[in-house]
């Protein structure tokens, strides 16, 4: 299982792309209960400078920017990445635009639902609407 590490920090900003072993250690018929026998790291950036534009104000863009480039440096597209997490961390998480910091990297995953819901539904969205937008709605009303 391909899984991406995204730190955000107070001073710099890492990504980890690992290769995961998981196997299920529940009974049949039991809820799931996945342990991770093996982790190997195939790419570990160097650590960038967080992008800001003021003390308090991550700048999404150049990070979003730095992100995708480690991808491309790890030979990695975001469709392939099966499980991960963005960690904000110290004073990135107090920033007055925190919450974009996760919705604009997190977006490079939604991609990849994106085209398994319009594959699976054969969704049609409103004109005025693209399908992640309309997604956005949808999540948002359950977050």
């Amino acid at each position: 299982m391909l899984s991406v590490g995204i730190d955000v920090g107070t001073t710099t900003t890492q990504v980890v792309v690992s290769q995961l072993s998981v196997t299920n250690q529940a009974r049949a018929g039991l809820v799931p209960r996945l342990d991770v026998d093996q982790r190997t790291i195939l790419y570990r950036s160097e650590a960038h400078f967080t992008p800001l534009t003021a003390p308090d104000v991550v700048d999404v863009d150049a990070l979003v920017s730095i992100v995708r480039a480690d991808y491309e440096k790890a030979g990695i597209k975001p469709s392939q990445v099966e499980t991960g997490a963005v960690i904000i961390t110290g004073e990135t998480a107090r920033t007055k635009n925190a919450q974009a910091i996760r919705r604009n990297i997190s977006l490079m995953w939604w991609q990849l639902i994106l085209v398994a819901v319009q594959q699976m539904l054969r969704y049609s969205v409103p004109v005025n609407m693209s399908l992640q937008q309309h997604l956005w709605l949808v999540v948002a009303k359950f977050s």
